[in-house]
């Protein structure tokens, strides 16, 4: 099967939206496409075809110039395109094929990454028109197992989650580091290394830089996504520290206290003096 065959005329929009709009790198995006090309597979074998890219790009620019008010047709293909199939999708469709994924034995965390993808995808076909809604707004990201570190009981972690004073900045970043590392397992060097910028709020999940500067989209927490929240709000109304997300970026987003990134080093004492 042919690249263009894996892929469609949409998704490469997507990409480029990614790439150019949000800032991604083009590896990220990459990793966008290979779930959305693993979802354009499901649904050409669901409607018995193949994808014809021609009828594809016919088929999305239909959909642009419905969006932009110039009347076109998008009803009455025959047989369907895949791109019409899925930008026509409604939630059930979309729970078909995560059950369709849930058979191949995905962890929790790929799956959660998976709808990540999806939700992004939907979202931004939603905002220009081209769906006719977002069925992703009724689809919730299953819950993840808490990756526990292995020489502290639970009761020590959920000491250890209460024990900064979040009334001020410092305390309201030192409980955002514990939470987002206990939500996503992610390395302290890793955490230390996020920016601003790499906050996927919308979808709840982080971009990751790893080792060999490899990116993945690891998903946040509902209790971490509030003590970021809740950081961010100390950080903008704190004179001392908010000239540090101001600016050209890239932002750090864990300060340290003289408003530059904190190191991994300072994140290790901190954990030393809460435990």
């Amino acid at each position: 099967m042919s690249e263009h065959q894996q892929s469609l005329p949409v998704i490469e929009a997507f990409q480029a939206y990614l790439t150019d709009e949000r800032r991604f790198s083009p590896y990220t995006a990459k990793c966008y496409g290979a779930d959305l090309r693993q979802f354009v597979a499901y649904v050409a074998e669901e409607l018995h075809t193949e994808v014809d890219w021609a009828r594809e790009e016919q088929a999305l620019q239909a959909r642009l110039r419905s969006a932009s008010g110039a009347g076109a047709d998008i009803a009455g293909e025959v047989p369907p395109t895949v791109t019409s199939t899925i930008l026509d999708m409604g939630a059930d469709d979309i729970r078909s094929f995560l059950a369709h994924l849930s058979e191949q034995s995905y962890s929790p965390a790929t799956m959660a990454r998976k709808i990540a993808t999806l939700r992004s995808f939907y979202k931004w076909a939603d905002r220009r028109s081209l769906a006719p809604s977002n069925p992703m707004t009724l689809i919730r990201t299953p819950r993840q197992s808490k990756r526990l570190p292995k020489a502290i009981s639970l009761e020590e972690v959920e000491r250890l989650l209460a024990a900064p004073d979040d009334r001020d900045t410092l305390g309201a970043r030192d409980r955002c580091m514990l939470e987002t590392l206990y939500s996503t397992g992610i390395r302290v060097s890793e955490l230390v290394d996020l920016n601003v910028e790499d906050v996927d709020e919308e979808n709840e999940a982080l971009l990751v830089r790893g080792k060999g500067r490899k990116e993945r989209l690891v998903p946040l927490g509902s209790h971490a996504l509030a003590a970021l929240r809740a950081y961010r709000q100390k950080v903008l109304s704190d004179p001392r520290y908010r000239s540090a997300w101001e600016g050209p970026g890239p932002h750090p987003l864990m300060v340290n206290k003289h408003g530059g990134r904190i190191s991994a080093r300072s994140v290790r004492r901190k954990l030393d003096k809460y435990l």
